[in-house]
């Protein structure tokens, strides 16, 4: 991966028994509106899980398959693997199965709003090239929906998930108005990417 990109990978995080044995636009993703104690440059950001990762195991994790570009996005095809887990918090077992489902490149604005510029070794930076490998995780078990790093977090039908970010509206997200209010958006490259992999998953035959 090129050095001029910061390597971040997302989540398209599923319930595994509403997208089985296919995703439709009725299977649950989760999604989360970020806290500002845990995301300074982007509260109030609906999103997918992301995290930072450091530039070799971004390209471990797309080393093995092969992909197909389509614009800003390359999309990857394989298999799943299967990981058990144990929620400690719960006590509860629970599984998933993963696999690299695309890789998007963009670039994240920060800025007042999101109580920006970032600080990347001590210089500001207004806007930062971002290359987002989106992982497609199947969960089965339970997700506590009271999580720091979120304000308020929801499981979304994948067709309202898909609605909504095309027009950047999160109030289109789910029925029960769990992002409402005034200050929550859906944007980034986080969004894109995984608009994305789930649009491509929903064109499979």
């Amino acid at each position: 991966m090129s050095a001029t990109h910061s390597t971040v990978v997302s989540l398209t995080l599923l319930d595994a028994p509403s997208a089985q044995p296919r995703i439709t636009p009725r299977s649950k993703l989760f999604v989360g509106a970020r806290s500002p104690r845990a995301n300074e440059t982007h509260p109030g950001v609906v999103s997918v899980p992301t995290m930072r990762v450091p530039s070799a195991l971004f390209d471990a994790i797309r080393s093995n398959p092969r992909g197909m570009n389509k614009g800003d996005t390359t999309f990857y095809e394989g298999g799943e693997c299967d990981v058990g887990l144990a929620t400690a918090l719960e006590m509860n077992e629970a599984g998933f199965t993963a696999r690299l489902a695309s890789v998007t490149r963009g670039v994240a604005v920060y800025h007042g709003a999101y109580g920006g510029p970032l600080v990347v070794k001590g210089v500001p930076v207004q806007e930062e090239p971002i290359a987002m490998a989106n992982l497609l995780v199947r969960l089965s078990g339970r997700l506590p929906m009271q999580l720091p790093s979120y304000t308020r977090a929801a499981w979304v039908e994948v067709g309202n998930f898909l609605k909504a970010a095309a027009a950047r509206d999160p109030r289109l997200l789910d029925e029960a108005g769990t992002f409402r209010d005034s200050g929550f958006t859906l944007e980034g490259v986080c969004v894109a990417s995984t608009a994305a992999s789930l649009a491509r998953e929903l064109e499979r035959p």
